[in-house]
């Protein structure tokens, strides 16, 4: 079964979702399903999963991902990534500045990563925060523990920007980069994820989107050759 290999991300995701803030003036839930196809490591095709929930109030926010991929490659490989990440940000006095810890566990089968943990503070500001456009940039150290061809751990300092832009009630766009940058080795080991999409209502909780990802890592593993992993994606949005 596609998801068997997966459960035990899936329930803490659930627990996630469950634990929550009630007390959010604005809750977003978000479950994307849809078919992608890669050009970069290997060209294949593939499944996504994709389960978000946001909570923003006057005083914090929290921002939760689950997002998966599965399918075969050309060589009839199984091959799977897996990403989980939390942050949790708490605002100043001047609530467009926020405090934030940001953590997050990565698998992924055709770059090697057998697995990536990230956790550290970070601190961030909102240059724009309505329900029409939200922008921000936050930056932090990040304590890295992960096993590749070896085993390592690292300070690295993290980068994220996010933005959401409400066109109408029926269509909005969104955009996420990140990087992160290994502080030992600055020059020659870092990671990033550069997202945007688009999604248009096909009914009220129903929604049609593509999205364009772009995995960059300057020092890939053994297993493939390639930094650059492309991926274009079409599928239904369901929002709760």
């Amino acid at each position: 079964m596609i998801f068997s290999n997966y459960k035990y991300y899936i329930v803490f995701f659930l627990f996630v979702f469950i634990s929550l803030d009630s007390y959010a003036s604005e809750i977003k839930n978000h479950a994307k399903a849809g078919f992608s196809m890669r050009t970069g490591v290997v060209d294949s095709s593939l499944f996504t999963l994709n389960l978000k929930r946001e909570s923003y109030s006057s005083q914090s926010d929290w921002i939760n991902s689950f997002y998966l991929e599965n399918g075969k490659t050309s060589q009839i490989k199984t091959e799977g990534l897996v990403r989980l990440n939390s942050e949790y940000r708490l605002r100043f006095k001047n609530d467009n500045y926020f405090g934030s810890i940001f953590s997050q566990g990565t698998h992924d089968v055709i770059r090697g990563i057998h697995y990536r943990f990230q956790l550290g503070p970070n601190i961030g500001y909102y240059f724009l925060n309505s329900e029409k456009i939200k922008l921000d940039l936050s930056s932090g150290l990040n304590a890295t523990h992960e096993r590749l061809n070896k085993k390592n751990s690292y300070a690295a300092l993290r980068i994220s920007a996010r933005m959401n832009y409400t066109f109408n009630s029926k269509s909005e766009s969104y955009a996420h980069i990140e990087i992160n940058n290994d502080l030992s080795d600055f020059k020659d080991n870092f990671n990033g994820l550069i997202i945007i999409g688009l999604k248009s209502n096909l009914f009220e909780s129903i929604s049609i989107y593509s999205e364009i990802r772009n995995d960059y890592d300057s020092s890939p593993s053994k297993i493939n050759i390639d930094k650059n992993e492309f991926l274009v994606t079409m599928g239904l949005a369901y929002n709760f």
